[in-house]
């Protein structure tokens, strides 16, 4: 009866829903959510992201943002999620910062997903970032955007590095990062690119 009654618990604690066109859920403090988009479709938006005390449900569509909330939730999420079918993502300080130190915290998402043709990757193809993989120096060829920031983002969500790209082509210096995958988000007027780069 005990352990009937404590897997009922956790199954509300980790409770992930799905709606029409919205996936999302909420994890305790320390937990690892994972979303996942149907089979064929990829995230296209994060509308709501949340980590440190949020209100309301999946169930009832009613998540709010409370006074304790980690300003980098939101792009944390995407970081790690836009333009994939799945992402996982830990909710912990490491990842997010400690929004109110000694409050047993938690992160809720929800999440848009769609056809990624008609979605702001669509610069995708005006990039070229080579080698892939690389050691230590990334060239990122692009045409026709006007202005253009570069943000490197690690497997788990942390931005390590931001910087302007200045012409049609950049020379990148990664030599300081370690070994591993990291995501190159492209921002412009003409909306997001999204790359993933191994440096080895």
């Amino acid at each position: 009866m005990k352990k009937n009654y404590y897997f009922i618990i956790l199954s509300f604690i980790i409770s992930i829903s799905t709606n029409s066109q919205t996936i999302c859920g909420i994890v305790n403090e320390n937990q690892s959510l994972t979303l996942t988009a149907p089979a064929g479709q990829v995230i296209t938006s994060i509308d709501f992201a949340s980590y440190g005390t949020p209100t309301g449900s999946c169930a009832t569509n009613d998540l709010a943002i409370s006074g304790c909330h980690s300003n980098t939730s939101k792009s944390k999420v995407e970081a790690l999620a836009l333009g994939n079918n799945s992402f996982t993502i830990a909710a912990t300080n490491t990842v997010f910062g400690d929004p109110c130190s000694g409050t047993v915290k938690k992160l809720a998402v929800k999440a848009s997903y769609g056809v990624l043709a008609n979605t702001t990757f669509s610069i995708n193809s005006k990039i070229n970032i080579y080698p892939n993989p690389v050691k230590n120096i990334v060239t990122i060829d692009y045409n026709f955007l006007n202005f253009a920031n570069l943000e490197i983002i690690d497997s788990v969500g942390r931005l390590v590095s931001t910087s302007k790209l200045n012409n049609n082509s950049n020379k990148i210096d990664i030599s300081n990062l370690s070994n591993g995958t990291y995501i190159f988000k492209i921002i412009s007027e003409e909306g997001i690119g999204i790359n993933r780069i191994i440096k080895n």
